[in-house]
C-alpha cells in the first residue's frame, strides 16, 4: 500500500479534528475517539465489545466502533457498522469517509470510489479533499496493476499569436561578409489568429502486478486566418513498459513525431527516453534521459541527433491555494550528422524550468511557468562570421475550469523572447488562446 495511504489512516477523523466530535460523546465513545486518535485501534475495538450488543444501532457508537473496528483489521466490522451510521443519516460525510476508506482495505474499490467521489461534490475542507485524491489515485494505481486501462481527449481552441513564424521584428542586418541587408517579409516578425484541434488516447496493459506497457497516440493542429505558410500538424506516438518498486517508478519507451510546417514535413523525429521518479510525502523527484535523431527531409544540413538529461522536483503544500511548486533542470548537446554544418545543428543547451500550480477553487486552478535556456552553437556561422549563442526566456500563465468530470476550460497566456548575438534570430513574442477539453 503507497506510504501516503498508510500514513493517513483517518481520513474522516481529520473532519472531526476541524469540526469537533461527530456526534457528541459519552463517556464510552469519547474514550473510543481519544484511544483510536492515539494510534490505539485495537484497545478501542476490545473496549467496545463489552456493551457491543446493547450499543448497536447507536450512531454515536457505531461511528467509533466502525473506525476502531477497520484501524485493527476487522474490516467487515467496521463497514457494517458504517453502513448503519449512514442508513440514520445518509448526509454524513464523516461516516462516508470511513466507509470508502474501509472499502478501500477490502479491495471493493469501486464502492470506494464512489464514496470518496460523493464527498468532494459536498466540497471537504483542503485538507481532507487532499487525502481524498490519495487514495483515489492509489485505487487507479491498484487497478492499473490487474486491467488494462485506456484513456482519451480531444480538444477545440482558438487565440492570436503575434509572431507565428519566430521572426525578428527589424528587417535590417549587418553581415560582415556581405554587407547591409534587408529579410524579406516572410522572415519577419508576422501576427495572425490561430485555431487549433487536439486529439489523443493511450492504452495501458499489465503484464503481472506493478509492471505494464503502455502505447499511445496523439495529433494536434494549429491553423491560421491569414498566414497558411506557417500552419503546423504534429503526429505522435509512444510505446514502452513501466514499473513499480516500492516508492520508485519506471519507466522506459520509445517515441516518434512528425512535425509539418505549411502542409509539408519539416522534420521526423525518432527518440528513446528513460524516467525515474521517486514519491515522497507531498512530492516527488525525477531524473530523465532521453535520446532524439532529428531527420528534416528539405533541410538535410539540419540532421543532427540530441541526448538531454534533466532533473526534477516537485513539492505540494499545505494552506490557501495548496501551491504545488515543480522544478526542473535540464542541459544536454545537439550533434550535426554533418560537420560542415555545425554552425546550424551542433549546440550544447542547459536551461531551468520553474513554476506553481495553484487551487483557487477546488474546480479552478492556475499555473503560471517560467523558462530559460541558453544555446551554445558550435560552428562559425558563415555569414555572420561569429559563432551564435541565444538566450531564452518565456513565462506562460494558464487557467483551467473543470467543469465536471470529463469537460474543461482552459485560458493561457505566453510571452518570450530570444536574446542572440546574431541580430536574425532575434525575437520577442506573445501568445493566447481559450479551449475546450474533453477526456474520457
Amino acid at each position: 500500500m503507497p506510504k501516503a495511504i498508510t500514513t493517513l489512516p483517518l481520513a474522516g477523523l481529520l473532519l472531526l479534528a476541524s469540526g469537533g466530535a461527530a456526534f457528541g460523546a459519552d463517556d464510552l465513545t469519547e474514550r473510543m475517539r481519544e484511544l483510536v486518535r492515539q494510534g490505539k485501534a485495537a484497545t478501542a475495538y476490545e473496549l467496545a465489545q463489552d456493551e457491543l450488543r446493547e450499543r448497536e444501532g447507536d450512531p454515536r457508537f457505531d461511528f467509533y466502533y466502525g473506525v476502531a473496528a477497520i484501524d485493527s483489521g476487522h474490516v467487515n466490522e467496521g463497514i457494517f457498522a458504517l453502513q448503519r451510521v449512514l442508513f440514520s443519516h445518509p448526509g454524513n460525510d464523516r461516516a462516508r469517509l470511513e466507509l470508502a476508506r474501509g472499502y478501500y482495505h477490502l479491495g471493493e474499490d469501486a464502492r470506494a470510489r464512489r464514496e470518496f467521489e460523493t464527498v468532494l461534490r459536498h466540497d471537504p475542507p483542503k485538507q481532507v479533499e487532499a487525502n481524498i485524491r490519495k487514495f483515489l489515485d492509489a485505487i487507479r494505481l491498484r487497478e492499473a496493476r490487474y486491467e488494462t486501462t485506456a484513456t482519451a481527449y480531444a480538444e477545440v481552441g482558438a487565440g492570436y499569436d503575434d509572431n507565428v513564424n519566430g521572426g525578428p521584428a527589424d528587417a535590417n542586418f549587418f553581415s560582415p561578409l556581405l554587407g547591409q541587408g534587408t529579410l524579406s517579409d516572410e522572415a519577419t516578425q508576422t501576427g495572425d489568429a490561430f485555431s487549433t484541434v487536439a486529439v489523443g488516447g493511450q492504452v495501458n496493459h499489465p503484464i503481472r502486478p506493478g509492471v505494464s506497457l503502455y502505447g499511445g497516440l496523439s495529433g494536434d493542429w494549429k491553423t491560421h486566418q491569414s498566414e497558411g505558410a506557417f500552419d503546423t500538424a504534429s503526429y505522435n506516438g509512444q510505446a514502452g513498459v513501466r514499473w513499480l518498486s516500492g516508492r520508485n517508478r519506471y519507466r522506459l519507451g520509445v517515441v516518434a513525431q512528425q512535425y509539418q510546417v505549411g502542409h509539408e514535413t519539416y522534420r521526423n523525429l525518432t527518440g528513446l527516453n528513460a524516467r525515474w521518479i521517486a514519491r515522497e510525502q507531498g512530492g516527488q523527484v525525477s531524473l530523465a534521459v532521453s535520446y532524439a535523431n532529428l531527420d528534416y527531409p528539405d533541410q538535410e544540413p539540419r540532421d543532427s541527433d540530441q541526448v538531454t538529461l534533466t532533473a526534477g522536483v516537485t513539492q505540494g503544500f499545505n494552506g490557501t491555494f495548496r501551491p504545488v511548486w515543480f522544478a526542473s533542470a535540464f542541459g544536454g548537446r545537439e550533434t550535426a550528422d554533418d560537420d560542415a554544418f555545425d554552425h546550424l545543428a551542433s549546440r550544447n543547451f542547459v536551461g531551468l524550468r520553474t513554476g506553481a500550480q495553484f487551487a483557487l477553487k477546488s474546480d479552478v486552478s492556475l499555473r503560471v511557468t517560467l523558462l530559460g535556456q541558453s544555446n551554445n552553437y558550435k560552428g562559425t556561422n558563415l555569414i555572420f562570421l561569429e559563432r551564435r549563442e541565444d538566450d531564452y526566456y518565456s513565462a506562460s500563465a494558464e487557467l483551467t475550469w473543470l467543469l465536471d468530470r470529463h469537460w474543461s476550460v482552459k485560458g493561457d497566456v505566453s510571452a518570450a523572447r530570444n536574446d542572440s548575438n546574431i541580430s536574425i534570430y532575434q525575437y520577442d513574442r506573445a501568445r493566447g488562446s481559450v479551449a475546450v477539453r474533453y477526456e474520457y
